[in-house]
């Protein structure tokens, strides 16, 4: 062991420990290094452990009031009252015991519970940029406890952050803006226990869907093409990416677009750089509609119809049968084609009935899905039932497996090639 040259100090016999204590910072005051073999530093998570740190023992050895997470930050608990909140960072774990807290709060704002055990008062702050979307479950609790995410200005009276910021077990927001927000696991009717809080935070995506964007040649000497539209509807500027899921893979265009704006992107294929035809994925950081036209690109104009955007989840699911009226098939005068689009994350089945005016049945097929798929069923009544010059007719349509599965169907003048979309009803 190094040398050390310590100050000579002299002390009252009563007072040894604090002598030595200062003999030590005498040494550092002259320059010397500290032996840091001996000591203690403050508890790491392990490699395979979430970050984990305890609430409700200020004065015991049991739980450290300092839990570093490991390899990301220190979190400093606080006494877990409005006033010095316990800090919490996202992706942490806490577990906490309300038994050892009192009872400052007996209701709130968003919620007619009489909440009149103890409770625990947490703070979070979400950084710079955002919107994010919050989630924050309690689990490991055997007494009826609920979350609450509170305005930190109005905290002692309960003030939540708006209508929907509580729950019995998981608390979950969507598009929290930046800022530092308080959460705060009560008990209903004076009960009080132990828990586990997690903290999830993860920046919002907003996801909405076109049935079909394209840039191609079709029937009759027709040219379609595809204008989109995106309004963004949240407090900050938007970053929204587009995907076109093609068959030969997918095509991509980027932008940004300021609150209250409405984007504008004529010919969208086009500006991906790319032909042909696939569905349209929108996927943004803020809430923000959707719409299309597509038309046929003449000389004399254009003739076009209108697409509605759909939020992620809008589409049909097993057990939702449509139908389609108003259809139309006779050779050089109108056609009918039936699009179909998979907007979920598992392949889809959908079975589909062609009916004439009269009633009757003509064919029943069925449509299978990947993931993503636009699939475009061309003058079905003339290439599926054999029926060229039916007239007019009808379609019903279910879907067997699968969700978020989008159909509509359009009638086109084969003349003018004026397209008109028959939506699903």
């Amino acid at each position: 062991m190094n040398q050390r040259n310590f100050k000579r100090i002299s002390c009252p016999f009563l007072v040894v420990i604090l002598c030595a204590l200062m003999a030590s910072l005498a040494a550092a005051s002259d320059g010397n290094e500290f032996e840091l073999s001996n000591i203690t530093s403050a508890p790491q998570a392990p490699d395979d452990q979430p970050a984990v740190f305890y609430a409700g023992d200020n004065v015991g050895n049991e739980s450290p009031d300092v839990f570093h997470a490991k390899g990301t930050h220190a979190v400093t608990t606080g006494d877990g009252t409005c006033n010095s909140p316990i800090l919490i960072a996202c992706g942490d774990t806490v577990t906490g015991d309300t038994s050892l807290f009192s009872n400052a709060i007996d209701r709130y704002s968003c919620s007619g519970w009489e909440e009149t055990g103890p409770e625990i008062i947490y703070s979070f702050t979400l950084p710079a940029g955002g919107p994010y979307d919050v989630s924050a479950p309690i689990t490991d609790f055997n007494v009826d406890l609920d979350l609450f995410l509170l305005d930190p200005a109005g905290c002692a009276a309960g003030q939540c952050l708006n209508s929907e910021s509580f729950d019995s077990s998981n608390l979950s927001l969507q598009d929290l803006p930046a800022g530092t927000y308080l959460i705060a696991v009560d008990g209903y009717q004076g009960v009080s226990g132990t828990f586990t809080l997690s903290l999830n935070c993860v920046a919002s995506v907003r996801v909405s869907w076109l049935e079909v964007a394209a840039h191609l040649a079709g029937g009759g000497g027709s040219q379609w093409r595809t204008d989109v539209v995106v309004l963004n509807e949240g407090s900050g500027p938007a970053t929204v990416d587009f995907i076109l899921h093609k068959t030969s893979g997918d095509k991509t265009l980027n932008a940004s677009i300021e609150p209250s704006a409405m984007g504008v992107f004529e010919d969208i294929v086009d500006q991906m750089g790319t032909t042909g035809k696939g569905s349209l994925e929108v996927r943004s950081n803020q809430s923000h509609r959707l719409a299309g036209r597509i038309y046929n690109q003449a000389d004399s104009g254009t003739f076009g119809q209108f697409i509605p955007g759909f939020s992620e989840g809008e589409g049909l699911t097993v057990g939702q049968p449509v139908k389609f009226l108003g259809l139309r098939q006779f050779e050089g005068r109108f056609r009918t084609n039936i699009g179909f689009t998979n907007t979920g994350d598992v392949s889809a089945t959908v079975d589909v009935t062609l009916h004439a005016a009269d009633g009757s049945s003509l064919k029943t097929y069925t449509v299978n899905l990947d993931p993503n798929e636009l699939f475009q069923d061309i003058e079905p009544f003339k290439n599926r039932a054999g029926q060229p010059n039916l007239g007019w007719g009808y379609a019903l349509v279910e879907v067997q497996s699968g969700n978020g599965v989008l159909i509509s169907a359009s009638v086109i003048d084969s003349i003018t090639n004026d397209a008109t979309t028959i939506p699903m009803r």
